[in-house]
């Protein structure tokens, strides 16, 4: 059973999100100022006809090395033989909370809790039904290698561009956070966050220590 004060945490973390919501709608309603923030030219493309592919196999695109460890998280439904990689701005919430219900039914409706709100600082299944990799998985349920063929793995991705947007609005604009100092301002922050995925990406493939990961980079860092 859920303590009181977990209770009460939820129960804040919902209202929180309402006021949020609210308080979004209104910074999305200044858009003459955010398009004063973006108004000025972008500069002319440098690989015309190339696809990312291309550009990163070239050598010359400066392209954040692939691969990098950015705070994994598997969700799990033993029960159902399910289990999905949760990539952040990426159906993430839903996605754990769907898992979550699954494992915990009964708990999650007695809770009223809600699939779109199960943030992770309050979600109901907290270290009950998640790992960091598939070895801890296999520890953690005790299941052997051979046991893996009976279950269904997955993992949500979202179209690069599409994500990115997303998460510069999420954070930028309706939640207001400072975004590096950049604040509404789409290309300040596109070139930070490169520069950043680039950093951390090159420490973790060369064991070095990695830069600390804030809210912003967990939700605009490459899906890999």
């Amino acid at each position: 059973p859920l303590s009181k004060q977990k209770i009460a945490k939820a129960a804040e973390s919902y209202r929180a999100q309402e006021r949020t919501i609210e308080l979004g709608h209104k910074g999305l309603d200044n858009l003459e100022q955010i398009l004063l923030k973006n108004s000025d030219p972008l500069p002319n493309r440098t690989f015309v006809d190339d696809g990312a592919a291309e550009m990163c196999e070239s050598g010359r695109a400066q392209c954040v090395q692939p691969f990098a460890k950015i705070r994994p998280l598997i969700v799990t439904s033993p029960n159902h033989h399910l289990m999905s990689c949760i990539i952040q701005k990426s159906m993430s919430t839903v996605m754990s909370a769907i898992f979550c219900f699954l494992v915990r039914e009964k708990e999650f409706v007695d809770a009223g809790r809600s699939i779109l709100r199960e943030y992770p600082d309050i979600r109901l299944c907290e270290g009950k039904n998640e790992f960091k990799s598939v070895k801890d998985m296999q520890e953690g349920l005790s299941l052997r290698l051979q046991h893996l063929d009976e279950w269904h793995f997955s993992m949500v991705t979202r179209e690069p561009v599409d994500r990115f947007l997303s998460g510069f609005i999420d954070r930028c604009i309706r939640v207001g956070d400072s975004c590096f100092g950049c604040g509404s301002n789409m290309t300040c922050f596109l070139e930070e966050e490169y520069k950043r995925a680039g950093e951390y990406a090159f420490a973790d493939k060369n064991g070095l220590t990695r830069p600390r990961l804030t809210n912003e980079d967990i939700h605009v860092f490459p899906q890999n």
